[in-house]
């Protein structure tokens, strides 16, 4: 999938990197357990079609949880310690 670029050559976050969204989203809701249908909505906020922000979504998930940031139990997912602790050195 790609996105395209604005005519200043910068877009914002989300275009650029969904899992970066993604895990704002789950740190800023830290501790919840969020199911992932949520963060597919949040994503869409009808900006895009559902089904186009589900493999997004799911997608970044993927990545997130590969990496180690996010962890996953059943259809649930929750920002890492390790992504929280990363969080709070950048500050």
């Amino acid at each position: 999938m790609q996105h395209q670029r604005s005519a200043g050559g910068s877009s914002p976050p989300e275009a650029d990197d969904p899992a970066a969204v993604i895990l704002d989203m789950l740190m800023g809701q830290h501790p919840a357990l969020l199911h992932v249908d949520e963060r597919v909505r949040l994503y869409a906020r009808d900006s895009i079609e559902h089904e186009q922000a589900r493999v997004i979504v799911e997608d970044a998930l993927s990545e997130l949880l590969a990496s180690g940031l996010v962890h996953g139990l059943d259809r649930f997912v929750f920002a890492s310690r390790a992504a929280l602790r990363g969080q709070a050195l950048a500050l």
